[in-house]
C-alpha cells in the first residue's frame, strides 16, 4: 500500500484533524481489525464499477494510494484516497466499527446516513458529498462498516468566520454570503416532510423510506463511565422510538434521559419537563410537523470557498426527522452559543485571538439569518400559501428555535442543562404578567409573588445574581419535593409562554429587509 504525505489531505476541512495532532486511542480497536492494506484495490474496483461508460479512464489512472496520516473527527476516522489521475475520495469509518462494539443500532444508523445523503442529493440541490459505496456490516473486504464518498476540496467555515487577518468589511460580506447560501440549502430540506420523528429506514432496493427509531448519544452514560476505571472513550448510543407529534418527541427524549440524583438536579429536571409541556412546538398551519434536518448543524460541518460560497454540508451521522420547530429552519448552532453558557467562552480581552462572537454580534447574525431564511421561504413556498396565518407560521420557526433548540440541548446534555435552564428562567422573569393570574391569590400576597419573580440583575437577567440563583434553587427544591404552589407555577408558566411564544408578526418584513441589506453588502464588497 502506498502512503502519501499528510499535506495531500489537508483541504477536506470540517471537524477533522491529522492523526499526528492527538492520541487516537479511541480508534485503536477499529484500526487493528480493519484491513487497510486492501483499501487501494478496493477503491479502484468500486470506481471502475461505478463509472459511466462514457467516462474513459486511461490504463493505470484508476490506481490509487492512501494519504497518511488519516483524518479524524470526534467519532470517526477518515482515510483520504488519491487516484493516479488526481481525483480523491474519502473513506469514513466509525470508531465503533469493530466486532466488540458494532451492533444493530450502529449498523442501522450508518445505513440511514448513507441512504439519506443519497436521498438529499436526489431530491434537492443541497451540496452534499456523493456516496459511492457503503456497507453497514463487517462482512466486506475491509472488515469494517464504512461510507466511501466524494472528497470535498474546501475550507471549514470556522477558518473563514474567525479570519482576523481579513479586512472587517470583507469578512462581514463573506460571513453574510455563507449564511445566505446555508439558509437557501436548509430551506430546501423543508420539502421532505414526514408524519413521524425518527431515523429514515430504507428497505433493500427501495428509495422511499419509512420511519424507525432514532439513535441518540447517551451523554449521561458517558459521564457515568468517567467515574469508573473504564478507559473506553467511544460513544455510547441508545434508541428513541418514533414520535407522532412534536410534543411527544421532546417528552420521549426527556423520558430517555435520566433525572439527576440530587434534589436540585431533580427539581431542574421537573422544571425542564414543565418547559417542554409549555413549548410552542407546533407550527399549527404547517403540516406535517416533521422534517429532515442536519444532525449537527454546527460550524465545523460547513465547508466553503475562501470567498464564503457554500461547498458542502458534511457529517450526516445520526440524521433523522425532527419537529419542524427545531428542524431545517432553526438557527445554526454557532449563532446560538450564548444560549449554552457552559460552552460559551466569549472574552473581549482575548483581542485578535478571540474565537467567539460577542452576544451583540450573535444577535445581529441571528437577525441576518432570519432575513435570509425569509427570503428563501418566499422564493420557494409563496405559491403554496393561502393567507397570512401560514406565512406567519413559517416566519416564527427560526425565531422560536432559539429557545426551543436550547431546551432540546438541555434535555439531552446533562452538562449544559443547569446553565441553559438558568438562562431561560432569567429571561422569562422579564415577561411575567403585571396582574395576578389566580383568583385564589389576592392583594399584596399575589403582587409580592409576581415581584419576586421579576427580580433580575442590572443587565436584564443574562447573568445570574446570588438572589436569582437562590430563587431558582428554591423553585427547583420545591418542585423536587412536590411543594411548589399552583399560583407560583402559573406565574412561571405565563412568563415562559410570553417569552417563548414571541413571534415576528409585523417585524418579519423588517427581517426580510435585513437579509436584503446583507445581500447588498455581499455584492458591494465582493464585486469591488
Amino acid at each position: 500500500m502506498t502512503i502519501l504525505p499528510s499535506s495531500e489531505g489537508a483541504s477536506m476541512g470540517g471537524d477533522h484533524h491529522s492523526s499526528e495532532e492527538a492520541d487516537l486511542s479511541m480508534f485503536a480497536a477499529v484500526l487493528s481489525s480493519m484491513h487497510l492494506e486492501r483499501l487501494p484495490d478496493f477503491a479502484s474496483e468500486i470506481r471502475s464499477r461505478n463509472r459511466h461508460p462514457q467516462d474513459k479512464i486511461l490504463p493505470g489512472k484508476n490506481g490509487c494510494s492512501v494519504v497518511s496520516p488519516p483524518l479524524y473527527g470526534s467519532y470517526h476516522i477518515l482515510f483520504t484516497i488519491k487516484f493516479n489521475d488526481g481525483e480523491k475520495w474519502l473513506l469514513k469509518v466509525p470508531a465503533t466499527g469493530h466486532a466488540t462494539r458494532h451492533d444493530r443500532i450502529c449498523a442501522s444508523s450508518l445505513m440511514s446516513e448513507a441512504m439519506t445523503m443519497r436521498l438529499l442529493r436526489d431530491k434537492t440541490t443541497i451540496l452534499i458529498p456523493e456516496v459511492y459505496s457503503f456497507d453497514s456490516s463487517l462482512s466486506n473486504a475491509l472488515n469494517c462498516p464504512y461510507i466511501l464518498m466524494e472528497y470535498i476540496v474546501a475550507i471549514p467555515l470556522h477558518e473563514l468566520w474567525f479570519d482576523n487577518q481579513c479586512p472587517k468589511d470583507l469578512l462581514e460580506a463573506r460571513r453574510a454570503r455563507a449564511l445566505e447560501e446555508i439558509a437557501v440549502a436548509m430551506v430546501q430540506m423543508g420539502a421532505l416532510t414526514y408524519g413521524e420523528g425518527g431515523s429514515l429506514v430504507f428497505a433493500e432496493g427501495e428509495r422511499d423510506p419509512t420511519i424507525g427509531p432514532m439513535r441518540r448519544m447517551d451523554m449521561q452514560a458517558m459521564l457515568d463511565r468517567l467515574k469508573t476505571d473504564d478507559s473506553d472513550e467511544t460513544a455510547i448510543y441508545c434508541e428513541v422510538e418514533p414520535s407522532k407529534d412534536p410534543k411527544a418527541y421532546f417528552q420521549s427524549l426527556a423520558d430517555w434521559s435520566r433525572s439527576p440524583a440530587d434534589d436540585y438536579g431533580k427539581g431542574l429536571h421537573h422544571l425542564l419537563r414543565h418547559f417542554i409541556d409549555w413549548m410552542p412546538c407546533s407550527t399549527h398551519y404547517v403540516e406535517p410537523d416533521f422534517v429532515l434536518s442536519h444532525p449537527d448543524f454546527d460550524i465545523q460541518n460547513v465547508l466553503v470557498t475562501p470567498e464564503g460560497n457554500l461547498r458542502a454540508l458534511i457529517d450526516w451521522d445520526g440524521v433523522a426527522t425532527v419537529p419542524r420547530c427545531v428542524g431545517n429552519e432553526r438557527y445554526p448552532a454557532w449563532l446560538t452559543r450564548d444560549w449554552d453558557p457552559a460552552k460559551y467562552f466569549y472574552n473581549p480581552e482575548q483581542g485578535e485571538d478571540i474565537r467567539e462572537n460577542s452576544p451583540e454580534e450573535l444577535e445581529n447574525y441571528r437577525a441576518m439569518y432570519r432575513g435570509f431564511i425569509g427570503k428563501a421561504i418566499i422564493a420557494t413556498r409563496a405559491d403554496k400559501w393561502t393567507g397570512d396565518k401560514e406565512f406567519n407560521a413559517f416566519a416564527t420557526i427560526t425565531q422560536n428555535s432559539l429557545v426551543i433548540g436550547s431546551l432540546e440541548i438541555a434535555i439531552t446534555d446533562p452538562v449544559s442543562m443547569p446553565d441553559i435552564l438558568r438562562k431561560v428562567f432569567n429571561q422569562l422573569k422579564c415577561h411575567v404578567p403585571s396582574q395576578p393570574l389566580s383568583d385564589k391569590e389576592e392583594g399584596d400576597e399575589a403582587k409580592s409573588k409576581e415581584e419576586s419573580i421579576k427580580k433580575t440583575d442590572d443587565e436584564g437577567g443574562d447573568e445570574s445574581s446570588d438572589e436569582d440563583d437562590f430563587f431558582l434553587y428554591d423553585i427547583a427544591i420545591a418542585l423536587a419535593a412536590g411543594e411548589l404552589d399552583d399560583c407560583r407555577l402559573a406565574i412561571i408558566k405565563s412568563g415562559f409562554q410570553a417569552f417563548g411564544s414571541e413571534t415576528l408578526n409585523n417585524q418579519f418584513q423588517h427581517h426580510i429587509c435585513h437579509g436584503s441589506r446583507a445581500q447588498e453588502l455581499v455584492e458591494e464588497v465582493l464585486l469591488r
